[in-house]
């Protein structure tokens, strides 16, 4: 008897652990990839203390909580993302009657929004793939923390509203017309551009897509054309003229259907871009925007087109997985996958696990603080890529030009409107089109007719994504060094409840003892320079029209509104061992005979007399 091949025997041997493996297997695999993921992120907020960036994002959401005014008492550009979070931190002050403990809070904050982004995807996924990968691909949201900083940012609440807002928006296109849906994604388009004014030009991108990508308009547009001529034949030119006045009836009806999601996205849209204008008004009223913009020119490089060089050619060159060998290695998948559809899931999943390996470590290039970020625009680019092998009469086209396109400028208007080097930041406006791509892969993989073997190694090779960020985000925290070197806990103030090296966790402790202890009941504090942290010591107001009081910047043009808010009670925390870049305001403030606290690396001085 002839004994049976090696094929033959790997066929069997598939064949039969097929059989053993349960018809939900890869729901089962999914949902515990999943709870992995949430669990082991959620975790992962307890670690990290920055003094700077981070309490950049909180400081200036407490002055507006304290009663501030944007644009009149803050200069920064940056400032609107905070006028999200203040409802929040009003309330947290209010309920907690301090700041302990605010840092984490606000990261817990952001941990829900990641969520509520990924319920939006997930909603969306559901209803063209197997709910296991709908799961796998809601899950990259809860993985995506830009530069290690998992808190509410400009950056990160943008990137997640602005995602939410064309998923929200895909689903109405495809799944659910209904007009509260349009108005919905249009609300969180709204508050993407509040997080990050630039964004408001890919969602107005995003607009013209609800209108020009709808699924339905070829075939609309034929049927029309083709009852036309056959009404014409019919009829002859001797037509009824009262039939001409239903057609026309007809052609409004459906004109009026066709612009509906349009104006129903721009609703929502213009409701949050009222609410906005009504609280920047002050601001705008009383030049408080031309101050900001004069700030602005002081810290940052005007924008130029050496600039949108920058962030196009680093997309596809620097750091690219694969090097030059990107766009080769890319075209020759493609070549494979579209002329061989039998082979095409093994190409795509190559490819998805090829990505997922070069994240995995910190490459040379770069941090691993930005490997999320890189790894949303290689698989943002990516996911035209798999779009372009999904069939476009089911929905290609549309996912196309309404998902992926809008996605792409987002990329290259965060990417182009930061100070920061590079493309970096246009991996907060791809990562709309990241999660597209964890939907957009398994559909041109045709993954619902797979056998349940191939289901289960098909969520396998997707879960290698979000499994390989999360597993950067465990070792690693923006500016306090590796997770494991984190074994002291902050037991007070802001940073209460979150694990750092000893040195700084000691450092946070003591400088919220001493900032209380010599704030007695003031109202104001200064802190200079680069070093946001003191505000959050104690919840009262900025004696400067910025709480992050720029080394780069001409500081004299600030001393006026120092000069009007001091009385005389406050204090001004100074960084000690940092040049002198303002010897006008150092003058006033660091008198000897004024001096509170020295504690080494900074001192604590009473505030001037107004």
């Amino acid at each position: 008897m002839r004994r049976p091949g090696l094929l033959e025997r790997m066929k069997s041997t598939a064949i039969d652990a097929e059989e053993g493996i349960s018809a939900r297997a890869d729901e089962i695999l999914a949902c515990l990839t999943v709870a992995t993921i949430v669990v082991a992120s959620f975790w992962r907020l307890r670690f990290g203390v920055d003094f700077t960036d981070e309490a950049f994002y909180a400081a200036i959401t407490q002055r507006y909580a304290l009663g501030d005014v944007p644009y009149l008492d803050e200069y920064n550009l940056r400032q609107t993302a905070s006028l999200l979070t203040v409802p929040y931190y009003w309330l947290y002050l209010k309920v907690n009657g301090g700041t302990d403990g605010v840092v984490y809070f606000l990261r817990v904050i952001y941990f829900l929004v990641q969520l509520g982004t990924g319920w939006t995807v997930y909603r969306f996924a559901e209803k063209r793939l197997p709910r296991s990968f709908a799961m796998i691909a809601a899950s990259l949201p809860v993985v995506f923390i830009p530069f290690g900083i998992p808190t509410c940012s400009y950056n990160t609440l943008g990137a997640m509203f602005f995602a939410a807002g064309a998923f929200t928006g895909l689903r109405a296109l495809f799944d659910d017309p209904r007009p509260h849906t349009f108005t919905s994604a249009g609300v969180l388009h709204g508050l993407a551009c509040v997080a990050y004014p630039p964004l408001a030009v890919p969602v107005l991108v995003f607009a013209a897509m609800t209108r020009f990508a709808r699924e339905d308009d070829g075939a609309d547009a034929t049927a029309r054309d083709d009852g036309a001529d056959a009404t014409a034949r019919d009829e002859g030119d001797d037509g009824d003229l009262e039939d001409d006045d239903d057609l026309d009836d007809e052609d409004d009806e459906a004109r009026r259907r066709r612009w509906a999601p349009f104006w129903r996205y721009m609703l929502g849209l213009t409701a949050v871009g009222l609410l906005l204008a009504a609280l920047l008004l002050p601001g705008l009223l009383n030049h408080g925007v031309s101050q900001a913009l004069t700030y602005e020119s002081m810290t940052t490089q005007v924008r130029t087109i050496d600039k949108a060089r920058d962030v196009i050619t680093s997309a596809l060159s620097t750091s690219a997985p694969g090097g030059s060998g990107w766009f080769a290695t890319l075209g020759v998948c493609g070549l494979i996958a579209k002329q061989h559809e039998r082979l095409r899931k093994y190409v795509l999943a190559g490819v998805v696990l090829w990505i997922a390996s070069y994240f995995q470590d910190v490459q040379a290039a770069y941090t691993a603080n930005v490997n999320s970020v890189y790894l949303s625009i290689y698989l943002g680019l990516l996911a035209g890529f798999f779009l372009l092998l999904v069939d476009w009469k089911r929905g290609g086209r549309v996912l196309m030009l309404a998902g992926w396109i809008p996605s792409v400028v987002a990329g290259f208007i965060m990417g182009f409107s930061t100070s920061n080097v590079g493309c970096v930041n246009g991996g907060m406006g791809l990562f709309a089109a990241a999660c597209l791509a964890m939907i957009a892969a398994p559909l041109a993989a045709q993954v619902a007719s797979l056998s349940q073997l191939g289901r289960v190694l098909g969520v396998l090779v997707m879960s290698a994504i979000p499994l390989s960020t999360l597993s950067i985000n465990l070792r690693t925290t923006y500016r306090s060094g590796e997770v494991s070197t984190l074994t002291a806990k902050v037991t007070t103030g802001p940073y209460k409840g979150i694990w750092s090296a000893p040195s700084t966790a000691l450092g946070a402790e003591d400088l919220t003892r001493d900032v209380r202890a010599t704030l007695g009941d003031a109202k104001r504090m200064l802190v200079y320079y680069d070093f946001p942290a003191p505000y959050l010591a104690a919840p009262v107001r900025p004696a400067m029209p910025t709480v992050w009081t720029d080394s780069r910047a001409k500081i004299g043009v600030l001393l006026p509104y120092y000069q009007a808010h001091r009385t005389g009670d406050g204090i001004a925390f100074v960084l000690t061992g940092m040049s002198s870049f303002c010897p006008e305001l150092e003058a006033i403030v660091q008198k000897p005979e004024r001096l509170l606290k020295d504690n080494g690396w900074y001192r604590i001085y009473r505030e001037p007399p107004p």
